[in-house]
């Protein structure tokens, strides 16, 4: 395995790396195990993405946790604008002849609203990996892997 990674990651190279290499997903673990005995934690990580909620996803995970019917969640998500800031509205409850003043429900609608725009999700790439000469921790925000 050494000689995949010699060849694109040596001190010889005069430039940084771009690197695009599959690796076969039984073996993933193996190789970023290899990269960060390699390089160390403190110079080698995945990259990470970071999902934020929008208004769908944050009245369905709202609406799922407190037990609301799937097929209301759904009916109510599809009212709803994909970039909106404000959720679902009352004029969307009324279109649906819902009753407002179901607390659950309101409670949702405003659940909801209050998750548009927060962290939701975070995972990592597993082919996106950052390695640095410097500490990472000193460049960029970071969280160490188990």
């Amino acid at each position: 395995m050494t000689s995949c990674f010699e060849r694109f990651v040596s001190e010889e190279r005069r430039e940084p790396p771009d690197i695009d290499v599959d690796f076969e997903h039984e073996r993933r673990e193996i190789v970023l195990q290899w990269v960060f005995k390699t390089y160390g934690l403190d110079h080698a990580a995945l990259c990470s993405t970071v999902i934020r909620y929008r208004a769908k996803g944050a009245l369905r995970d709202v609406g799922k946790a407190l037990g609301l019917p799937e097929d209301l969640i759904k009916m109510l998500s599809s009212r709803v604008r994909g970039w909106s800031e404000e959720g679902a509205l009352p004029k969307h409850v009324e279109e649906l002849n819902l009753n407002l003043s179901d607390r659950r429900l309101r409670l949702a609608l405003d659940l909801a609203r209050e998750l548009i725009g927060r962290h939701g999700t975070s995972r990592s790439i597993p082919a996106g990996f950052v390695l640095t000469h410097d500490r990472l921790d000193e460049l960029v925000p970071s969280s160490r892997r188990p």
